[in-house]
């Protein structure tokens, strides 16, 4: 019976490499709103004795897991910033092509601009064919 339970402890040893990626996915999944002021009240007020134990490394634990989720929020926010930046300038481009458009109707040197458009397979459409006068 005590071989069989050791053998068990063998096989679900872990290491922080395995542990860590499982406690970001239960952090995340938890929703629990206060989870920062939770984990810095922990670190605040239990006695440094009890921070260098076991139960200092649980608590290191979350706020390690808790800071990469973080990270990773503020660097998608980031992206999403760029992105959306991105194509705030794309929108400004392409309405002033369409002013000189408008400006240049007559002339067959119009500029198109394809705003919707994000195929990048190939060449730009050729510009329209002059209006007749």
């Amino acid at each position: 019976n005590s071989n069989r339970r050791n053998n068990l402890n063998k096989s679900l040893s872990l290491s922080a490499d395995d542990v860590m990626p499982m406690l970001c996915y239960i952090i995340v999944r938890s929703d629990t709103p206060s989870l920062f002021s939770e984990t810095h009240f922990l670190t605040e007020f239990l006695s440094q004795d009890a921070l260098l134990g076991h139960l200092g490394y649980l608590v290191t634990s979350l706020q390690i897991g808790l800071h990469y989720i973080l990270q990773l929020y503020n660097q998608a926010a980031r992206v999403e910033t760029a992105s959306s930046s991105s194509r705030r300038r794309r929108r400004r481009s392409c309405a002033t092509l369409e002013e000189k458009n408008n400006q240049q109707q007559s002339s067959s040197s119009a500029i198109p601009c394809n705003s919707g458009s994000n195929n990048s397979n190939g060449p730009p459409p050729p510009p329209p064919p002059p209006r007749p006068s």
